[in-house]
């Protein structure tokens, strides 16, 4: 398992979609090697629209949603934050068609 720190992105990067861009190429490296991802949103209040598509968003369009789900684990998470990445894979599922596993 990697950890990666979302807040270490948004802070490098200060710009959201930059920051979803580079999660999303260190998760591609990660996830090519089987490696399960541990995301630490520690720091964080909330999570925006743009971080979620240029991440998550790119790599469920290479990977789809039973890989990345199976990928992906959380740490340090808010009930809020849970919720809004919940419901951002299920409007992703519905706007593709793709049911969830």
């Amino acid at each position: 398992m990697t950890d990666l720190i979302i807040k270490t992105y948004i802070d490098r990067f200060k710009d959201y979609a930059k920051a979803g861009d580079a999660v999303c190429n260190d998760a591609v490296t990660l996830i090519d090697n089987g490696e399960i991802i541990v995301f630490n949103m520690t720091g964080l209040d909330s999570v925006s629209t743009v971080f979620l598509n240029t991440s998550f968003g790119q790599l469920i369009d290479t990977y789809g949603i039973e890989r990345v789900k199976k990928s992906f684990k959380f740490t340090n998470i808010l009930r809020s934050q849970a919720d809004r990445i919940k419901k951002y894979f299920a409007d992703y599922a519905e706007l593709k068609n793709t049911p969830l596993p």
